[in-house]
């Protein structure tokens, strides 16, 4: 796309002369050019324009008020100003620069000079661009983390007053199974809800469990314990249209982790496999041991090497193209914005994961399902592992921790 100069001079011949000057660039530049400081800030809030050359001296509105006006209008104030003037006046300069102007030049321009700081000028707003895309980001960010650290804390208080009514019914079920006949249908009917109500107390438990505040801290965390908790919690909301397949193995695969976060992993890989499947479909689970080969760029610097516990959440819903798969790990990036996604649950994923020492990868294709695998540092021999990569991490942990 074409970037977008104004050149504003009261002389004809000068605008024809920089005309004249940048002929060849017309090719990567749209330029325009107006005698009046009126006709460019016409021109400037109809039309975006990106950098805007100005001549200091000229009738009714100078260049320095045009320049001016241009900072104090909400539409304008973004433009990237060079002041062009065949002036010696340092005080105007000054001024010039005390408005707002991004760089100065003096007539007559040279053809290289003129060019050199109009594509300093485009760097600039570029850079300028994407800080405010940046900001925007995090603010976005920000809001999401505040909301749902809000939502932790109104379940956590639920889950506070559940626990306890619970604890109630599950005491005066035991009491009224114990004055009841055996072999009869009332004390059957007790048992059963004396069941419910445990089932219903270790769903509580895992609600506070998932969403538990405070510092963040790093212990031996069994994967396949947080996978079966995870499921449990899961399960209600599934569906009868979604069939998991998940057998907890034998072998432990133990990692050095945040068990919160690591509850925050699986969490959303089995979200965003059942809402590619939510209209039939089968996810499955596996855990396996594999090996954490280091990378040297800068993006996996984080990683460990070394042993790995490999965990695979895979569905058989429709799969995603090449351009979805690029920008999967994106912050707000999201194929559920209609339906209410935020796009945070798998870059926090991956923060996640990468911050622990480990990495994420997708293989997907359209038409052909969608496998997430996540490689992370394995405990063996019931040794506290080396933390390294992990223990150097824990502040970025605190960062991460607020966004569930």
């Amino acid at each position: 796309m074409q970037r977008r100069i104004l050149f504003v001079d009261d002389e004809p011949k000068v605008l024809e002369g920089l005309e004249r000057l940048l002929r060849d660039c017309s090719s990567v530049w749209n330029m325009a050019f107006v005698n009046s400081a009126q006709a460019a800030m016409d021109l400037l809030t109809r039309e975006e324009y990106e950098v805007a050359v100005l001549d200091i001296k000229m009738p009714g509105m100078s260049g320095l008020d045009l320049l001016a006006k241009i900072k104090a209008t909400p539409e304008t104030r973004d433009v990237e100003v060079i002041m062009l003037t065949g002036l010696k006046d340092f005080d105007l300069k000054r001024q010039a620069l005390d408005l707002g102007a991004a760089d100065l030049l003096t007539k007559p321009a040279l053809r290289e000079e003129l060019i050199a700081r109009l594509n300093s000028a485009l760097r600039v707003r570029s850079y300028r661009n994407e800080l405010t895309a940046r900001n925007a980001l995090l603010e976005q960010q920000l809001l999401q983390a505040q909301r749902m650290e809000l939502v932790g804390a109104l379940a956590a208080g639920i889950a506070h007053d559940l626990r306890n009514m619970l604890t109630a019914m599950l005491g005066h079920s035991e009491l009224t199974e114990q004055i009841l006949p055996e072999n009869t249908g009332a004390r059957t009917h007790i048992q059963q809800i004396h069941a419910a109500g445990q089932r219903a107390k270790k769903l509580v438990q895992q609600i506070v469990k998932f969403a538990g505040g405070g510092k963040r801290s790093r212990d031996r965390c069994e994967l396949g314990a947080v996978v079966t908790e995870c499921l449990e919690l899961l399960r209600p909301s599934l569906g009868n249209t979604i069939d998991v397949n998940w057998t907890e193995p034998e072998t432990d695969h133990v990692v050095m982790a945040d068990s919160t976060q690591m509850y925050q992993v699986v969490m959303n890989l089995c979200l965003n496999a059942a809402q590619a499947i939510k209209h039939g479909g089968t996810m499955t689970i596996t855990l396996s041991t594999g090996e954490l080969a280091g990378d040297s760029t800068a993006a996996e610097s984080q990683q460990s090497c070394g042993p790995s516990a490999r965990l695979d959440v895979a569905d058989t819903g429709i799969g995603m193209d090449e351009a979805t798969r690029d920008k999967i790990f994106d912050p707000l990036f999201s194929t559920q914005q209609t339906e209410g996604g935020s796009g945070l649950g798998l870059s926090v994923v991956n923060r996640i994961v990468t911050n622990h020492g480990g990495r994420i990868t997708v293989e997907s294709n359209l038409g052909e399902g969608t496998t997430f695998s996540v490689h992370l540092p394995a405990v063996h021999d019931g040794s506290p592992a080396a933390l390294t990569t992990a223990e150097a991490s824990d502040e970025r942990d605190e960062e991460t921790s607020s966004v569930r």
